[in-house]
């Protein structure tokens, strides 16, 4: 059974022994030595405070921030204030302090072009239920935002509403908008990629949002918590390899429960039974409860691998042991060695897919690059792609083939009509979607059992000449399209490049 859940850090442990304690002098005490020192704070600080004393239903708290607010430098700025306030307007309103929601559309009124301010406005709207004031609201502060942090933030409001009619054509303006906001950087580049992974999956581009957690974590490998959703992704997609590879990356000091439990999934799901146990085990010492079962649900097939050679290794020390005890001690070892090579050879066929990933997610994060609408080779003959002005693109491949049938009266040959049939989307120079086979009204063969659709992954090369990827079925098979120019098309692209 595989679990989702919260990632935890590992406390600090206490000291132990006693130390001799002092005695402290009396003192008297001071009503603002609890409060915190506003010197160096920035506006978000002021805003952040505020937010707390309200929820806390700190009173002092809240009277100290707003009397430092207002010898702060930021007090000078209307705009600053009109933040200020509304912010703590919304928190009363969400603790239930307040029901008056004017200060805060008044203060969006006065400053039409703050994105922070439409922002605070669509989320009290949107406490009410669905609003397209509210909608309209957030795409207007995305088409205003001057900062990626912020418009992250709008972009996974909008992708969380609960307006989801054309989600890809919706998902296209944002990435519009998106890419117009400035960007410098390092914590601006993580936000734009998850602002990036939050419209791919609001547009249904599942593959391709995997692909772009696989930049965001290559550029952000501390982030255990993304590390461990990936992880779970690709778990519940049955891609075991790179499940594997992302959960045995996580650190062993910050690894949860959970973790260890999915961990054990991921081995148990490629057949490494005794390291699945193992990791259970663990997992069950964290005080994970799913992981009992797990061990549970094992105990009579699974490979006990250290219970097996502690029993054994005791039965060694006895006189006139058997034999067999010896055999059994070299069948641990040789299972233990089997299992470290499968081990092996699955981390590479991870790191080999997270590899093509990688590759597609810098691609989805391009949006400069070729179109893909025209004629291109493939293995079962041209194809030609095309656009539906939507972002989206379509092609048919006919062709007969000879096929060999049994009967009662022994085996014929026929001519038998294949249609394949190819729908894509597109999400930068990154391409999600089916590729359908139909043969002769039939789904024949050994992947017959799955259907005759499978999902797609693919990227264009950044002069179009080229598109690759692979096709989902019981292993990850490569496709590689070459484009298909006219002669004439051919000769105009050598006459460019020799100018």
């Amino acid at each position: 059974m595989l679990k989702i859940g919260l990632l935890s850090r590992p406390e600090a442990t206490e000291a132990t022994g006693e130390e001799i304690e002092q005695e402290a002098p009396p003192s008297v005490p001071d009503p603002l030595e609890n409060f915190p020192t506003t010197t160096g704070w920035d506006a978000n600080e002021f805003r952040f405070h505020t937010t707390f004393a309200v929820l806390t239903d700190n009173i002092a708290l809240g009277t100290y921030v707003a009397e430092q607010f207002a010898q702060s430098q930021f007090a000078a700025s209307a705009e600053e204030v009109a933040h200020f306030e509304a912010n703590q307007q919304y928190y009363k309103v969400v603790s239930g302090a307040s029901k008056d929601i004017s200060i805060i559309r008044r203060s969006s009124e006065q400053h039409p072009r703050n994105s922070a301010l439409k922002l605070l406005l669509a989320r009290t709207l949107l406490r009410y239920g669905p609003s397209e004031e509210a909608d309209k609201l957030l795409f207007e502060a995305l088409s205003d935002a001057q900062e990626m942090p912020l418009a992250r933030t709008i972009v996974e409001r909008i992708t969380e509403s609960e307006i989801n009619e054309n989600t890809e054509v919706r998902a296209q303006n944002l990435l519009q908008k998106l890419n117009a906001v400035p960007r410098g950087k390092h914590d601006d580049e993580i936000a734009y990629l998850k602002a990036l992974d939050a419209t791919a999956l609001y547009g249904g581009f599942r593959e391709i949002a995997k692909a772009i957690s696989e930049v965001i974590i290559s550029k952000q490998p501390e982030d255990v918590s993304a590390r461990f959703r990936l992880a779970y992704d690709y778990s519940e997609a049955i891609q075991n390899q790179l499940a594997l590879l992302h959960y045995d990356a996580i650190p062993q000091s910050e690894r949860s429960g959970v973790a260890w439990n999915n961990l054990g999934v991921a081995y148990s799901r490629l057949q490494l039974k005794g390291m699945s146990v193992a990791a259970y085990q663990e997992g069950s010492k964290k005080g994970e409860t799913i992981s009992d079962a797990n061990l549970a649900q094992i105990l009579v097939n699974a490979g006990f691998f250290t219970e097996a050679k502690q029993q054994a290794e005791a039965a060694l020390l006895k006189e006139d042991h058997d034999q067999g005890v010896i055999s059994a001690l070299s069948a641990l070892q040789a299972a233990k060695d089997e299992e470290a090579s499968d081990l092996s050879e699955a981390t590479k066929v991870g790191q080999a897919r997270q590899k093509i990933r990688k590759a597609i997610g810098h691609s989805a994060i391009s949006f400069d690059g070729p179109d893909i609408a025209g004629k291109w080779q493939t293995l079962e003959g041209p194809i030609v792609l095309v656009d539906d002005l939507k972002g989206g693109y379509q092609g048919t491949i006919e062709y007969v083939k000879d096929v060999v049938r049994k009967g009662l009266l022994g085996e014929t040959k026929v001519k038998e009509k294949v249609v394949v049939t190819v729908t894509l989307k597109r999400f930068g120079r990154a391409v999600e979607g089916h590729i359908k086979r139909d043969e002769g009204g039939m789904s024949v063969g050994l992947l017959s059992f799955l259907g005759s659709e499978r999902k797609a992954l693919l990227h264009v090369s950044p002069d179009g000449e080229v598109l690759e990827g692979f096709q989902f079925d019981l292993e990850e098979t490569p496709i590689r399209w070459e484009r298909i120019r006219s002669v004439k098309a051919i000769e105009s692209a050598g006459s460019n490049a020799g100018n």
